[in-house]
């Protein structure tokens, strides 16, 4: 319980630098003790167990916001962090926080998009260098408030035309996988203990985006897959046809042997409203029945399960809120905490809700309900961890 949790150390890193939570920025990370602090034109290492800052290091063009509809800039292994700064990967030393190495990504022409290492192969996505969302909200650039996930129901999600795998230690490539006319969902890209998988689209349309980034609308229409890769070896293993009503957010999650699908869309009134958010924006065009649309518009939130060997569906569930969207904001980062055999799913100023991996029962714990907790929830192995103003 809480009572068996003490505050270790309250202080500095300042949050100097780091990006507003309404922007969304990257989440710290943390190996061995030490606690990398991803900000906006800066990385800073601290100690973990006290707050002493390690290093400090300046990085002008660092800066990727809503990381959940494109992916983290950084990863950590045992002794370095990776991290995308625009089309290259800089690996940094975590113990003197010194630049050991840099791998250039796919081209000049485009950015170094999803980032992750595992056992000795660094796996990286080739995006258009439009793809990323690095200022906050131009209310006079449409493009760029939809790429927010803040109030935006139904956002422009970050998409891939390739994935690559290079040797970390030199940066050889190891293979790489394209198809023409085709893009790869970079929150759906996610690795199991032998494979890679993730969702393409094969519509053209998409490809041609001039921006790097779809609507999952868009997105799912047509002559989408869910898709399996060789870890090592880049190989196809297996594809399926696939098909998601999700419009708000979508997950792909491996964890033993299962792939998790967390999607959402709006049910009501305002369906297909997508730039609906908190209420605030869309009221003033909506007329006197505009408050009761918005308080009949509910969220439904989608989980299925995938044989990880073949793609087949194992299970679906799901469960919709209690409130109207006026009642929820930032609900579309809400991605699920999986600890051993459970799924624990709790977006801002919602309950709990608590599904088995291996069948899918549901459990709503209604009774768990947070509030002003406009970021999504983590997990360990004994407890989840969020915030609220209330218990």
């Amino acid at each position: 319980g809480g009572s068996e949790y003490q505050i270790q150390w309250f202080g500095d890193p300042s949050p100097i630098e780091s990006v507003g939570w309404h922007s969304l920025g990257v989440p710290p990370l943390f190996k061995n003790g030490k606690l990398v602090n991803i900000k906006a034109y800066s990385i800073e290492c601290v100690d973990g167990y006290n707050g002493t800052s390690l290093w400090y290091k300046p990085l002008p063009d660092l800066i990727r916001l809503n990381p959940a509809r494109e992916g983290g800039s950084g990863c950590l292994d045992e002794k370095n962090l990776y991290v995308a700064v625009k089309n290259d990967c800089q690996v940094i030393d975590l113990m003197s926080g010194k630049t050991i190495n840099k791998f250039l990504g796919p081209d000049e022409k485009n950015d170094w998009g999803f980032i992750a290492v595992q056992e000795d192969i660094l796996i990286g996505s080739k995006q258009n260098s439009n793809a990323s969302s690095t200022s906050a909200t131009d209310k006079k650039d449409p493009a760029s408030a939809m790429k927010q996930l803040w109030n935006v129901e139904q956002p422009d999600m970050a998409v891939s035309s390739s994935l690559f795998a290079l040797d970390k230690n030199t940066g050889a490539t190891i293979w790489n996988y394209s198809k023409p006319g085709a893009v790869i969902l970079n929150s759906s890209i996610t690795i199991g203990e032998k494979a890679l998988y993730f969702v393409e689209n094969r519509n053209s349309k998409n490809a041609d985006d001039d921006d790097g980034s779809v609507g999952l609308g868009d997105f799912f229409a047509e002559n989408s897959f869910l898709m399996a890769l060789d870890f090592k070896t880049g190989k196809p293993l297996w594809e399926v046809p696939f098909v998601s009503k999700a419009r708000g957010i979508f997950y792909l999650s491996f964890s033993n042997g299962t792939l998790l699908e967390t999607a959402s869309y709006l049910t009501g009134p305002l369906a297909d409203e997508r730039n609906a958010g908190a209420g605030g924006n869309l009221l003033k065009n909506l007329g006197k029945d505009g408050k009761k649309k918005i308080k009949e518009t509910l969220i439904r939130f989608d989980f299925r399960s995938f044989d990880a060997a073949n793609g087949k569906v194992k299970w679906e569930s799901g469960y919709t809120s209690d409130t109207g969207i006026g009642h929820q904001h930032n609900y579309n980062n809400s991605h699920p905490v999986i600890t051993g055999n459970m799924i624990y799913h709790d977006p801002a100023e919602q309950y709990f809700v608590k599904l088995n991996l291996a069948t899918g029962e549901l459990n709503e714990k209604k009774s768990l309900k947070r509030a002003k907790g406009c970021t999504p929830p983590t997990g360990s192995a004994r407890a989840m961890y969020f915030r609220s103003t209330v218990i």
